[in-house]
Parts: structure tokens; C-alpha cells; sequence
């Protein structure tokens, strides 16, 4: 407590110097920033530790946060150490490995919600993480090469996810952390290597820092793959808002969306052999400025000027909602015409004439029309 004389403290048998040194302890790891338990101890423990902190110290030196953490059953059942099911630590440990069994533990539910350990989902969580090991190990000493559009909407996505993290991480909402950190990352770098980038190696030193807190001793030893220091020492990822990339994400949503579109019309046609696309026409383009600017009506009174089809503004005004504004949308087309040629296994044309007239009016900006033979 800080009180009294050492000269007393004589009659304990403790040394003067081990007191001091007790005290220094006392007085660096007090107040407590966070107290973390079970919510069965609530209504005990937990209040008699409020109680006595209460009656012993100072306001300064009481508790500041008390965390309660659900329950956790094990394939749906509750563990009991009498009746079972029960895993313990150890057993987990062993069966699964440290780097598995804390991520797993981490993303299984939130800190204030019930968890529910099931052998399947750790075992898949196990593959997974086996894949960002072995896809860091194929890429991380790869040079870059020239950055390409491709590239700046992996940094630009990925920049997004550390800001999810840290904000997370700042709510210890563990589950969302991993979330961002691992899922969404990976489907990000899957995404990117089906689309054919080379470059993955851009990301990976920020990415391998960004897992670091939930699998620490892979992340380790990828770091050394590459660096003399510990991951655990470097500067946590932040959140770079100039390395965000509009341009890039919508162009690749963009892509992201043709795909889709191409594949839901390709179910209805048999042995398909080419996919015509018909990007929108320039006016509904300046008919979309008009609608987000000042409204569907000025829309489509601009449209009733230029001598529209009253069958056609009414077709636009009900679908404008699901058009965007893409700059470029044929330059990107042409420029991935490999890739959606390699993904469908067709031959894919931007050949206009080939489309008949009613589809090509079905084509909306950020929407092509697409006609599958």
C-alpha cells in the first residue's frame, strides 16, 4: 500500500530490499487495465474482487475494465470435467498445433459470446492456414515486377482490410480481426491470382505482420524467410488512405461482376462456343451523370430531348439503380479479354453486330448486355 515504516515490515523475516522491490512491482502493473473472466463468476468472484479493491486502495488504483467471456461447448455440447465431452488445452495443443488452436479460439466467437469448438471447422481452418503458408513461401522472395492496375487494387483492398483490423483489434473484437485479417485477405489473394497477378509478394511483408498477433509462430517463421529481426518487434500494419485506389477497385469490380453476369447466362445455353459483350451506349452513360447529379426526372427529361425511345427511358428508369458509372469500360474489357477467355473456355468478342438489337438494349452502364451462342 505505500504506507507505513520498513522498520515494522522487519518482523515479517522479508528483506528491506525484496519489500522495495515488491513495491515497484505493485506499483507498475497496478491499476489493472483489464480483468478477464468467465460470466459464471459475475455474481462471486468478480464482485468480491470489485469489493475488496473498494476497501483496500485508493480510487487510482482500482480495476479500470472487467471483460466477460462466454462459454465454451465442444461439438454442440456442454463440457463438464465429471460427465464430459471435455478438451483440454493440452489435448488441443497436441492434436492441432498452437498457431491453429489460438487463431481457431480467436475467430470462434466473440469475447462476450458462447463458443462452440467443432473438429470440422478447425480442420479446415487448419488447411487454410497450411495454404497461406505455403503461398507465402512460393511468393515472398519473388522481385515485382512493373506494378499493373491489378496490383493497385490489391494494395488498395488490402489497405482496407488492416483498417478493419486495427478498429477491431481497438473493440477486442477478436473474431473480426480475424476475420479481416485472414479470410478476407485470402479470398482477396485468391481472387488476384485467378485473375493471373505476379506480384503477391507486394503485400505479403504487411500481411504476414497483420497475422502475427493470431498465429505468431508461423508468422515467425515466415518473416525469417526474408528479415534478421522478429515479426513480433516490427510496427504493427496502419491504415495508408493514400494507398487507396477508386479506380482500380471499380474496375475490377467491374470485372468481378461480367463474370458473374457471364456465367448466369451461359447456364441456359448448351455447349456455348463465344460470348458477345455490348457495353451501354454513350448516352445512357450521359443520362447516368444526369440521374446522380440531379435526379431520375431531369434524366429523363435529357433523355426525352434526345429523341429517345419512350419504351427505352422507361426500361432505364426502372434499372438505373443497378447501373455505375465505369470510366473506361471497354478499355477493360479489352484488356482482360484473356482472362475471360481462360476463365469461361470461349472465345470472347466485343463484336456489337453479332448482338441482336432487344438485347443490346438490355445493356446499362457498369451493366454490358452479354449474348452467349
Amino acid at each position: 500500500l505505500g504506507k507505513g515504516s520498513l522498520e515494522l515490515a522487519k518482523n515479517s523475516g522479508l528483506s528491506e530490499d525484496l519489500i522495495k522491490q515488491i513495491r515497484r512491482e505493485f506499483e507498475y502493473w497496478y491499476p489493472v487495465d483489464l480483468r478477464s473472466s468467465g460470466k459464471d463468476l459475475v455474481a462471486n468472484h468478480l464482485l468480491f474482487y470489485l469489493f475488496h479493491h473498494v476497501a483496500l486502495f485508493e480510487k487510482s488504483l482500482w480495476p479500470r475494465a472487467i471483460a466477460v467471456n462466454g462459454y465454451v461447448s465442444l461439438e454442440g455440447q456442454k463440457m463438464s470435467k465429471s460427465k464430459g465431452p471435455l478438451l483440454t488445452m493440452k489435448r488441443a495443443l497436441e492434436t492441432y498445433g498452437a498457431d491453429v488452436t489460438r487463431l481457431y479460439i480467436l475467430h470462434s466467437a466473440e469475447y462476450d459470446s458462447d463458443a462452440d469448438w467443432k473438429s470440422r471447422e478447425i480442420e479446415g481452418l487448419s488447411a487454410n492456414l497450411e495454404r497461406f503458408y505455403n503461398l507465402v513461401k512460393e511468393n515472398y522472395l519473388r522481385e515485382p515486377t512493373e506494378i499493373t492496375m491489378l496490383d493497385r487494387w490489391l494494395i488498395s483492398r488490402f489497405q482496407r482490410a488492416v483498417k478493419e483490423v486495427r478498429e477491431a483489434m481497438d473493440r477486442l473484437q477478436t473474431r473480426r480481426a480475424v476475420n479481416y485479417a485472414f479470410f478476407e485477405v485470402m479470398n482477396l489473394v485468391r481472387w488476384y491470382l485467378r485473375r493471373g497477378g505476379k506480384n503477391l509478394s507486394i503485400i505479403l511483408d504487411d500481411w504476414i505482420k497483420l497475422l502475427a498477433p493470431f498465429a505468431p509462430h508461423m508468422c515467425e517463421e515466415l518473416w525469417h524467410l526474408k528479415h534478421e529481426g522478429f515479426v513480433s518487434l516490427e510496427r504493427y500494419p496502419e491504415f495508408d488512405p493514400k494507398k487507396i485506389d477508386e479506380e482500380a477497385e471499380r474496375a475490377e469490380r467491374y470485372l468481378e461482376q461480367l463474370v458473374e453476369d457471364i456465367k448466369e447466362v451461359m447456364k441456359f445455353v448448351e455447349r456455348p462456343k463465344v460470348v458477345y459483350i455490348h457495353p451501354a451506349e454513350e448516352w445512357k452513360r450521359r443520362a447516368l451523370e444526369i440521374a446522380i447529379e440531379k435526379g431520375l426526372g431531369e434524366a429523363t427529361k435529357w433523355l426525352a430531348s434526345q429523341g429517345v425511345d419512350k419504351a427505352e427511358i422507361a426500361n432505364f428508369a426502372k434499372r438505373f439503380g443497378n447501373a455505375e458509372l465505369i470510366p473506361n469500360e471497354r478499355k477493360i474489357i479489352e484488356e482482360n479479354m484473356d482472362f475471360l477467355e481462360r476463365e469461361f473456355q470461349v472465345r470472347v468478342s466485343l463484336d456489337s453486330t453479332a448482338i441482336p438489337e432487344e438485347r443490346k438494349k438490355m445493356s446499362l452502364p457498369g451493366r454490358p448486355a452479354i449474348y452467349v451462342v
